[in-house]
């Protein structure tokens, strides 16, 4: 596993990656997961962060990111769908998806 922090108007967040697709995204205050390597190079991890910059700048209205969903709940997996890719859902209400 992998990690990045990128800032954002609610603090830093710490991006998760594997070679899947990006795992988690945890809020300020908490730690990579145990043993992940940092690798703010990472193309899923900089894709992420450019994208979230993009997000909080008002400038994006979806995400364009390969998941893993391996350590998803079924519910997880349910809301990982194109249609909730999308910050605002498809009810026009905001969002943000992030499996833990």
């Amino acid at each position: 596993m992998r990690f990045a922090r990128v800032a954002s108007p609610v603090g830093d967040l710490t991006l998760v990656a594997t070679d899947v697709g990006l795992r988690e995204v945890r809020w300020p205050g908490e730690d990579p997961p145990q043993g992940a390597v940092d690798a703010p190079d990472d193309p899923v991890l900089a894709a992420a962060a450019d994208q979230l910059r993009a997000w909080f700048a008002g400038e994006r209205t979806a995400f364009d990111l390969p998941l893993d969903l391996a350590a998803a709940t079924a519910f997880q997996r349910r809301a990982a769908t194109p249609c909730s890719r999308s910050v605002s859902g498809c009810g026009g209400t905001p969002i943000i998806f992030a499996v833990r």
